[in-house]
């Protein structure tokens, strides 16, 4: 069989066609390997991943779609290694989430996003709209809400009522929808496809802090025109292997990788065994003792084999930053003089990442107070970029994607606020009778798959770029970084929540060392 015939059929047979001028290219690339049917598999299998990513419309191939496959496909194992580390900020990223229409998670590439930061009033509603819908996408593959294929299955799963077939209902049900107050004292549950006032006077709970805008799975009858709620809890949650087979790719970033650079990276990433995230909160360059104490540490770690990443979150003064004119030099001079503090250890201006992330009452370059926040402005940080080589100014939240790993940093005092807001008061499980109220927090904001469910009267957000707040799919890791004590939980033996508490308090931070996942807690 020739050349063109074999490439023809196997493209054929993947339910895809060539332009002319694309199997010329084709030809070349292929011919040039020594393994011509690897390298066309390669090829399709790259292709594919195109169009699952909807980078290509459609099913015709052209020499332009080839020319690109195989960009991507020269890359090295050094060009990978080089790229292990990515700061993604919240304005920046794609957006997962569900089509009810085709039932499926789908990505929203950032080319593809129209969203603005100053959004109409509908964006709330759509914000809501996409939170409760991966919710319900989540909740109903899961093996205690999952119908059986087989009607006759004598398989026993929890059959959820939509909230508009529960008038004029009787006996007991099961629900799903958010948690709302229209009116001061009267909360109610809500769905898309009404809302009902619910009684939770008489009500059981899971461990939990259960709050306004948190999506709530409740056992209860109507009672008088209300839902009087007998036991409710979150929906459970979804491991992040299963949320991959759903979406269908192994990319969970939305970055575009193909599979063959996923599983490339994965393997690089057994080899990383030296690398170390070094984390630090409240980092009050104004104050000569957490400086004298930075010394410590850069000194202590200047001699590494490889170099760490640093990550320093604010707030970056202990007194919050005004509009005078002084002020706004002060904070200069302090992100000079901590540039000039690394400088001292040229291993670590040279070869080590500082990723800088803003406080609650740091400036931001945008989005005002509300979340996400933006960056420390360039302004501020000139005397530190310019001293140090990889300085990522990052937004708050942000991820970070190591290899295949992602670990997300928040900076914000989320701790009290969730507190304040509850409905209930936490309430612990009779298996775990003496469980941390942080263990409530990390059990609500990974279950609710969202760094803030509050209500947004309480904590404002940018309703358009509300996905760069969402845990789902579930991350390695999650820094709370919060004035509360320090805390560290790993999650359903997979995620680890980790808050490195106040550095000036005790001068103490976090050793993160993603190749064994352990967490350290030391002091200097």
């Amino acid at each position: 069989m020739g050349l063109m015939r074999q490439i023809a059929q196997a493209f054929r047979l993947q339910g895809l066609q060539l332009t002319g001028e694309a199997m010329k290219a084709i030809i070349s690339v292929i011919e040039s390997e020594e393994d011509s049917a690897a390298a066309l598999g390669a090829v399709i299998s790259a292709i594919k991943d195109k169009i699952e990513r909807k980078e290509l419309r459609s099913t015709v191939i052209d020499e332009a779609a080839v020319a690109a496959v195989a960009i991507d496909l020269s890359n090295t194992e050094d060009d990978l290694a080089r790229a292990s580390l990515k700061v993604l900020n919240a304005f920046e990223g794609a957006r997962l989430w569900y089509d009810p229409l085709r039932k499926s998670l789908q990505w929203e590439t950032q080319e593809q996003r129209t969203s603005v930061l100053h959004a109409g009033p509908e964006a709330k509603g759509e914000m809501l709209r996409d939170r409760l819908l991966l919710m319900q996408q989540r909740t109903q593959r899961h093996e205690l809400f999952r119908a059986p294929v087989i009607a006759s299955s004598r398989k026993d799963t929890i059959k959820l009522t939509s909230l508009d077939s529960l008038l004029g209902s009787h006996g007991g049900k099961c629900i799903m929808g958010m948690l709302t107050q229209p009116s001061e004292g009267a909360y109610h549950i809500e769905d898309l496809t009404c809302q009902v006032p619910i009684d939770v006077s008489g009500a059981g709970y899971t461990a939990g802090m259960f709050t306004e805008n948190c999506v709530v799975v409740a056992e209860g009858e109507m009672v008088d025109g209300a839902f009087r709620i007998d036991m409710m809890g979150f929906p459970p949650p979804e491991l992040r292997k299963a949320t991959a087979l759903a979406i269908g790719q192994p990319d969970l970033f939305g970055t575009g990788m193909t599979h063959q650079q996923v599983e490339l990276l994965d393997n690089l990433e057994g080899d990383a065994e030296e690398s170390m995230f070094i984390l630090l909160s409240d980092v009050h360059l104004d104050k000569p003792a957490v400086m004298e104490k930075l010394r410590v540490i850069f000194e202590g770690f200047s001699d590494m084999p490889e170099p760490p990443l640093f990550v320093l979150m604010g707030d970056f003064s202990s007194a919050p930053i005004n509009q005078t004119s002084e002020s706004v030099a002060q904070m200069a001079d302090k992100f000079d003089a901590l540039g000039s503090l690394i400088a001292e250890f040229p291993a670590l201006a040279q070869h080590a990442n500082f990723v800088i992330v803003p406080g609650p009452n740091d400036p931001a370059t945008i989005g005002g107070m509300a979340l996400p926040r933006g960056p420390i402005p360039r302004y501020f940080a000139k005397g530190l970029v310019e001293r140090v080589s990889n300085v990522h100014l990052a937004t708050s939240p942000c991820r970070l994607r190591f290899y295949t790993q992602e670990i997300v940093l928040f900076r914000d005092d989320i701790f009290k606020k969730m507190q304040r807001h509850c409905i209930v008061p936490p309430k612990n499980p009779p298996d775990a009778p003496n469980m941390d109220a942080s263990e409530h927090l990390v059990k609500t904001l990974l279950d609710q798959g969202h760094l803030c469910p509050l209500p947004l009267s309480s904590r404002p957000i940018h309703c358009q770029f509300d996905a760069a707040l969402r845990l789902y799919p579930l991350p390695q890791v999650v820094i709370l970084a919060d004035r509360s004590e320090q805390f560290s939980w790993q999650y359903h033996d997979s995620t680890w929540a980790i808050n490195p508490g106040s550095f000036p308090s005790d001068f103490s931070f976090v050793v993160y060392r993603p190749s064994s996942g352990d967490v350290e807690f030391s002091s200097c």
